[in-house]
């Protein structure tokens, strides 16, 4: 027989169940319909998302009006009281009763409900997670529910209270596979056998055969399903004489003959692997479990984070996350729709550079060649004119970076390669001589040395250079530049530690030994585990460090400081949680929360912190008929805000001086009468998400990835501010507000939508506004409020006139 799980989760679709007992301790949990429950004395009504708890050798029946839905949760009672040291347990625990109702039930529910997610899997560390989760569970009850023996009151609840009863119970479960009689039972308790058996009936209102075939029973039917036994070897073991006894009790009791009650769940376990659940009850589960993927905690039990400031101590603010626009190949810059998309991204979130890369490329009529170099500068004039026109100053990669789309870690759909292109760049000074005079006489001295050139270090060297190769085209580069524009900055790019660790450690201690540095490099970051691979098993090499970003740039300064060298501007050019453009958590609420932590937690750790490409437009091809597709972009190809475009727009909204932060939010201000506040509840992965390839994450099931869906409430004290009357203003983004995801599902568009549609879809998925007036009392403002799982919000606070 298999391993007893201390506590077993079953699915049921079955509307009733005569009167019986059994020795487990039961949670009956409505997920869909209405159960009528006759527990003992009392009549219960249960309706969806209730339960009610049944004790152990309490009789009890149901009847479901209509189809129901409903999950056991069963506490094996042997291993409840080893873990209580024998000591007998009983709890009062209904959550349909409103006056008993206390923040203990809201702990309950998530609990079980994180129970039900899990018991979807049988991964090893799912087991492992919903074994514990069981004990949590089990915790919740006996802090929360366990009633103690003096309150007689509730004295039915416990089912067999009596001490005689107990002695009975105990010695039935301890020998139940023996032949055991009612003189032997009499014999063992000094009780005539005429007594104990009236006794039996009047307490249980059945006969002593009657129980001792229940509990035979219910270890029985636990041996069909869970081992290979015969049926034979199965009833013999469970203390029944025979096979023909046995079969006569079990069609009594379920229906249905033991060798159908195993070819049934045979059956249904073959259809549905995971549970043995039919295809109708699976739907019915994951659609309870979506409609409560965000049940909400009880106030008193929610996470709270406090963030106190004081108007008189201040710094400015330096917005790092919108120095830099990622727009991608400089050949797209000559589509009509991607510049259209970066006037409204320049126009809305004020950058103040504009990146593009492979500049020298064939596409832009620019044919580098080791002994010809063939170029017409009039495409590239043509981009860098649009690109100061729209306030953008120009940021040029030199070097080449292989371009690809990919749906998951492991498959590219799509790549051009270019490093090849990267060897012939260092052998070509009279071009680079040619393109500066050229940049110089068209754009004049004063506008070409602010703009910055970084030069690719990833895809050039990694496959077609060495490193001193790289490092002699950097210098033909800058040296040829500088000589005619001393300040322009020319930096490395490409940089990644977790991919490229060794190398850069070798960069750095060339450039030491060198004694020269460039004026700023450029890091990468996605948080990936590239070598050391410890999900080799899964599919999804993902690191689990929720705060990759963070460390990666501490890793980084205390890298340089260990090689003793002047430490350059430190730039994150591209960062994001995925190299997918097929995750549909690109176009969640959670990439905003993620994109909204990560800005917090960085602001002062980098002087750039360049999001990657920031347009779907970049991502298109033959399998995005859609125009919601799970691009990396923060606007969709129509040019509809997500929530991660939101994340940014709240962020530019924070006032010039910061006056507090921590992790989870920053407060601004701009004198003591106008603050900004940005605040989210961001929620990381759970294990799952490292077992699934990033693109066949379904967007109704994302719920399932996270490590919970718990609310957060934050509470901000602004000191030292006008006392008087302040207005109030949230702004939301989360699953009802200012997400393009949700209405995209709602609607049901199959294509991209046309025109008319996507004005409407534009016009739904704006933030959600509140707005309320507060008082501010002996020089302090208080601000509270709460968000849901991955939420995001921006608080402008304005004190009224």
């Amino acid at each position: 027989m298999e391993h007893r799980e201390i506590v077993t989760c079953h699915f049921s679709t079955i509307r009733s169940q005569s009167m019986h007992f059994h020795q487990a301790v039961e949670i009956v949990y409505l997920l869909d319909g209405i159960l009528e429950l006759r527990y003992e004395s009392e009549q219960h009504v249960l309706r969806p998302n209730e339960f009610l708890l049944i004790n152990s050798n309490v009789r009890h029946e149901y009847q479901g009006k209509g189809d129901v839905l409903l999950a056991s949760l069963r506490i094996d009672y042997r291993q409840l009281t080893d873990l209580f040291h024998g000591e007998q347990l009983y709890f009062l625990c209904d959550s349909a009763k409103a006056e008993e109702a206390s923040a203990g039930y809201a702990k309950l529910r998530r609990c079980v409900w994180q129970i039900f997610q899990y018991e979807q899997s049988r991964e090893g560390q799912a087991n492992a997670y919903r074994n514990s989760l069981y004990y949590q569970m089990i915790y919740i009850l006996s802090s929360e529910f366990l009633v103690k023996k003096e309150l007689q009151g509730h004295d039915f609840r416990r089912g067999i209270q009596s001490e005689r009863m107990k002695e009975i119970f105990d010695f039935l479960t301890m020998n139940y596979r023996e032949q055991i009689s009612l003189q032997k039972l009499a014999d063992q308790l000094f009780l005539s056998p005429t007594y104990l058996s009236r006794y039996i009936k009047k307490n249980l209102n059945m006969s002593f055969l009657k129980l001792l075939q229940n509990i035979r029973l219910e270890y029985a039917v636990e041996e069909l399903v869970c081992s290979d036994k015969t049926v034979l070897k199965i009833a013999m073991d469970n203390g029944f004489s025979g096979i023909t006894g046995f079969n006569r009790s079990f069609q009594e009791s379920y229906g249905m003959s033991p060798t159908e009650y195993r070819q049934k769940q045979q059956e249904s376990s073959r259809k549905e692997p995971s549970m043995g659940l039919t295809e109708e009850m699976q739907k019915k589960i994951d659609n309870f479990l979506l409609a409560n993927g965000a049940v909400e905690a009880e106030a008193s039990d929610q996470d709270v984070s406090i963030l106190e400031a004081d108007c008189r101590e201040r710094e400015t603010l330096a917005k790092n996350w919108n120095q830099v626009l990622n727009i991608g190949k400089a050949q797209d810059l000559l589509r009509y729709d991607v510049c259209s998309q970066v006037r409204f991204l320049q126009k809305s979130l004020r950058f103040q550079y504009g990146r593009v890369w492979n500049v020298l490329s064939d596409e832009m009529m620019i044919r580098l060649g080791d002994y010809r170099t063939e170029y017409n500068f009039s495409l590239l004039d043509k981009e860098i004119d649009f690109l100061i026109e729209t306030g953008l100053t120009p940021f040029l990669e030199l070097g080449f970076r292989n371009i690809g789309i990919m749906a998951n870690y492991h498959t590219i759909l799509t790549e051009v390669d270019y490093g090849e292109k990267f060897c012939s760049l260092e052998s070509n000074k009279g071009f680079l001589t040619e393109l500066m005079i050229h940049w110089l006489k068209r754009y004049g001295p004063e506008q070409v040395r602010h703009w910055k050139i970084g030069i690719e270090n990833n895809s050039g060297r990694e496959n077609y250079g060495s490193m001193d190769k790289y490092l002699e085209t950097f210098d033909a580069v800058a040296s040829i530049f500088k000589s005619y524009v001393p300040e322009l900055k020319i930096g490395s790019t490409g940089l990644c530690l977790n991919f490229h660790g060794d190398e850069f450690r070798t960069l750095l201690e060339i450039w030491r030994k060198r004694g020269a540095m460039p004026d700023f490099i450029g890091l990468n970051s996605f948080p990936y585990l590239w070598r050391e691979n410890p999900f080799a098993a899964g599919k999804n090499p993902y690191t689990t460090d929720a705060d990759f970003l963070y460390h990666l740039l501490r890793q980084t300064r205390e890298l340089i400081r260990e090689k003793g060298i002047r430490i350059p501007e430190i730039y994150v050019l591209d960062w994001s949680f995925t190299l997918s453009n097929r995750n549909v958590l690109n176009d969640s609420c959670f990439n905003g929360a993620y994109i909204m932590k990560n800005l917090i937690q960085n602001r002062e750790q980098a002087k750039i912190l360049s999001y990657w490409e920031m347009m779907d437009l970049m991502y298109d091809y033959t399998d995005t008929e859609k125009g919601l597709f799970g691009g990396g972009g923060i606007l969709t190809k129509g040019g509809i805000c997500k929530p991660a475009y939101y994340a940014f727009d709240f962020m530019n909204r924070l006032k010039k001086d910061v006056l507090a932060w921590n992790d989870d939010a920053v407060i601004s201000g701009d004198g003591e009468a106008s603050f900004f506040i940005c605040c989210h509840n961001y929620k990381h992965f759970n294990f799952r998400y490292y077992l699934e390839e990033e693109n066949e994450i379904e967007a109704e099931h994302q719920y399932r990835f996270f490590e919970n869906t718990e609310r957060k409430a934050f509470l901000f004290r602004i000191h030292n501010v006008h006392s008087g009357e302040y207005r109030v203003k949230i702004y939301t983004v989360n699953q009802e507000h200012g997400n393009i995801q949700n209405k995209w599902m709602e609607t049901g568009f199959e294509d991209e939508p046309a025109s008319a549609e996507m004005d409407y879809l534009r016009a739904v998925t704006r933030p959600g506004i509140k707005v309320s007036h507060i008082q501010a009392e002996n020089g302090t403002l208080v601000i509270e409020t709460c968000l849901n799982a991955q939420e995001i919000q921006g608080i402008e606070v304005m004190e009224r006139w």
